[in-house]
């Protein structure tokens, strides 16, 4: 399936005039400390096969000075990012900042501690299932959501089935403004290569943590996974429709990259951690083979 790099078209509405936009909005990057002059970009490639371990097939380093916040992509046009994309991200700033600068107790400024009602949930979600679709055309070869998802999200700002969001909270210093962008093709034995078909996305800034998963496999249904108590996660999509906080147990750097392992995991995939430095972007992609 063509993407916007091969067509010069905007990944969410297919129309012309892209704009190179900053990955962070400018707002937020503020709170993401600087932690480096350059960026490393790694994508590795992964092959899994019940007949034995995980293969390596392929790796890719990209190095590219400057800060690593101030990193671009060209990949939305103008009408999108200065509409729709745009409304979103004044909606969602307020509820994102309080869980930015919340403090290790979860307590916003008013002494309170900060409680996200079912609609800022939803909100927060939409915003990180957008930035989610953006991100991950950081590396072509790992974009795991289809076209016509992108498409309907555009149109209806409505989150895609078979979508999950869960925050937590961070106190590191590795992965500040930085992601860890897991994807694979599921497939039959017998059956050829196949577009990425499922993501996992794990990304922070400030004290706020998010991860994102989709798949379009069918059968694979997410909503039955229940993450361990030591990932110190809070799912927010789908909502259950209750009000819930941001969790008081913290997300240090190697939990993050546990945490950005965890559909692996699931899947009874052996994903080895990632071991970047902490001005790093790191991305991966593998074939999956079900296991019986």
């Amino acid at each position: 399936m063509a993407n916007s790099k091969e067509t010069g078209r905007c990944i969410f509405c297919g129309g012309n005039g892209l704009t190179k936009e900053h990955i962070w909005p400018d707002w937020l990057a503020a709170y993401a400390p600087k932690i480096g002059d350059s960026s490393k970009h790694t994508a590795n490639f992964m092959k899994f096969d019940q007949e034995g371990p995980p293969q390596e097939v392929d790796r890719r380093v990209n190095v590219k000075q400057g800060d690593p916040r101030s990193k671009k992509l060209r990949c939305v046009c103008r009408n999108c990012n200065g509409g729709w994309m745009s409304r979103l991200q004044s909606l969602v700033k307020p509820v994102l900042l309080d869980l930015v600068l919340g403090n290790s107790l979860g307590e916003s400024a008013a002494g309170v501690r900060r409680v996200l009602t079912p609609e800022e949930q939803h909100l927060l979600s939409k915003w990180a299932v957008m930035f989610t679709m953006v991100a991950e055309h950081l590396d072509y070869k790992t974009i795991a959501v289809p076209t016509e998802q992108r498409r309907a999200f555009a149109e209806t700002q409505c989150i895609p089935e078979n979508w999950r969001v869960w925050i937590g909270r961070y106190q590191g210093w590795r992965w500040h403004g930085n992601l860890i962008h897991r994807a694979a093709a599921v497939t039959q034995p017998g059956d050829a290569a196949a577009r990425m078909n499922l993501q996992t996305s794990a990304f922070a800034v400030g004290k706020l943590f998010l991860l994102t998963w989709n798949t379009t496999v069918s059968g694979l249904d997410l909503i039955d996974f229940i993450p361990p108590r030591k990932a110190a996660l809070e799912a927010i999509w789908p909502s259950g429709g209750a009000p819930c906080s941001q969790p008081t147990r913290i997300i240090f750097d190697f939990r993050f990259e546990r945490n950005a392992s965890l559909f692996f995991e699931y899947l009874g995939l052996d994903v080895p951690l990632a071991t970047q430095l902490p001005h790093q972007q790191f991305a991966s992609s593998a074939v999956v083979r079900p296991r019986d």
